[in-house]
């Protein structure tokens, strides 16, 4: 128990760190400070979700066949050279967009490695019923440094891009010290074959284990979309909010007490674990979708409190969802399966988010 505790407490470090200060509305605002203009900003969105959506499942593949540990450092590395990329940029957009290449892949390596070392962590000593623990302390972490970052996002506009950016590189240095001295956890034997070939199996068996169960198919979608409805909510809130005559000065307030719903929905994940996923999902879609239907209201209290509420909900669902696809699906393909999860996020996040603009533009 000694082993997998120290193996969690660095994985919720990384979960912190990797919250830095550019998490979020942060980024966006520095970027915008900097002299880049909504449709530039709008292209390195662009150009970090194509590569997301190109790279999850084949990370994901990486992190199956070569290791969960040397992903991880990879990530740091990717995030680390996106930082120097943008923090010696001197104003160029080629540069910065191409940054955005390296923030993806950040992104996509870290992605199903960090949960499928957690839950092997915790299977070689026996505790896997444990990891729904994990799985919402560390929602609970992201949701709170996000929610931070959001609030700092004055400060790290006074700081400038550069020295904005170099924080952000000295947290990636001490997230690869950490992700380097992570201990790696395989509970299937290795197999004598070549990369590509086990590459290639890899895929194969994945892809068959999601045919054979199409109910975890089924609710990965829902999950995604779901979690596609909540975020865009709280993307647009930032805009709403200021056209509902909120002040710049509490904006970042309203923007973090939105999120803390997100933390709440982790922490009662802990102590409703049995109600049925079909239940639970009409709950949260439902609740998700009024939600969203608040931030149309130009009420500041109410598009508050609607926006608490669907990232409460959004966090109990994904709870939900994390837990049972790590307790279904084989060791061996382990990452694989949750890349896929956020494979499908991420193309649900391409067609919702011109619909979603659209939306609130009329409304």
């Amino acid at each position: 128990m000694q082993k997998s505790r120290k193996q969690l407490t660095k994985l919720y470090l990384m979960n912190a760190i990797g919250n830095g200060c550019l998490a979020g509305a942060a980024w966006v605002a520095v970027l915008a400070s900097a002299g880049f203009t909504a449709a530039q900003i709008g292209i390195c969105e662009t150009i970090f979700h194509i590569v997301s959506l190109t790279c999850e499942i084949p990370s994901g593949v990486a992190a199956d066949v070569f290791g969960r540990k040397k992903m991880m450092v990879l990530s740091g590395a990717s995030a680390l050279i996106a930082g120097l990329m943008k923090a010696f940029s001197g104003g160029s957009f080629a540069l910065v967009a191409l940054s955005m290449i390296f923030s993806a892949l950040s992104y996509n390596l870290a992605s199903g490695s960090d949960a499928a070392l957690a839950y092997e962590s915790l299977k070689a000593e026996g505790l896997e019923k444990n990891y729904d623990r994990y799985s919402s302390n560390g929602s609970i972490i992201y949701r709170v440094f996000g929610g931070l970052a959001t609030l700092a996002a004055g400060f790290t506009i006074t700081l400038g891009m550069q020295k904005a950016e170099l924080l952000d590189v000295a947290f990636m240095v001490i997230h690869i010290g950490i992700a380097l001295s992570l201990q790696e956890i395989r509970s299937d034997k290795p197999q004598l074959i070549k990369p590509w070939t086990a590459i290639k199996n890899c895929y194969i068996e994945s892809f068959r284990f999601l045919r054979q169960h199409m109910k975890i198919l089924k609710v990965l979608v829902v999950n995604s979309l779901i979690g596609g409805v909540d975020v865009l909510l709280l993307f647009f809130l930032q805009e709403e909010f200021t056209e509902a005559g909120l002040s710049n000065g509490l904006l970042g307030p309203a923007l973090f007490i939105t999120s803390l719903g997100g933390v709440v929905g982790s922490m009662i994940s802990k102590k409703i674990r049995r109600t049925p996923i079909r239940t639970l999902a009409m709950i949260c879609a439902t609740g998700v979708l009024l939600g969203f239907a608040t931030g149309l209201t130009e009420l500041p209290l109410i598009m508050m409190f609607g926006g608490f509420i669907s990232a409460m909900l959004d966090d109990r669902i994904q709870m939900k969802t994390d837990v049972m696809l790590n307790n279904s699906v084989p060791s061996e393909q382990r990452s694989t399966l949750i890349s896929v999860s956020s494979f499908l996020f991420s193309l649900i996040m391409i067609i919702l988010s011109p619909l979603a603009g659209i939306i609130f533009s009329i409304f």
